[in-house]
């Protein structure tokens, strides 16, 4: 091989090795961006479970102070309904 033959096949080569290089580059970048996004969607999908299940213990303790004021009202209300009907 002569030299300038020698020099332009060592210069494919270079080139090749830096697409190869960049390529990998590149890869390894989206292989991280990729990484922390997988880590970022995990935590909030967690976080979202766990406000679900304290907005649903919430729900039950508003639901069972409702009932609870309630209960008094609807006693009041139908006492004296089955009051009369319990004296005829």
């Amino acid at each position: 091989m002569s030299a300038i033959r020698e020099a332009k096949h060592a210069v494919r080569v270079h080139r090749v090795y830096q697409a190869q290089s960049r390529r990998r580059e590149v890869a390894w970048e989206a292989k991280q961006i990729l990484s922390t996004a997988t880590e970022e969607v995990d935590a909030a999908s967690v976080a979202i479970r766990q406000m679900r299940d304290a907005l649903a213990a919430e729900e039950q303790i508003v639901r069972e102070a409702i009932g609870e004021a309630a209960a008094p009202s609807l006693a009041a209300i139908f006492q004296p309904v089955t009051s009369q009907y319990m004296l005829r």
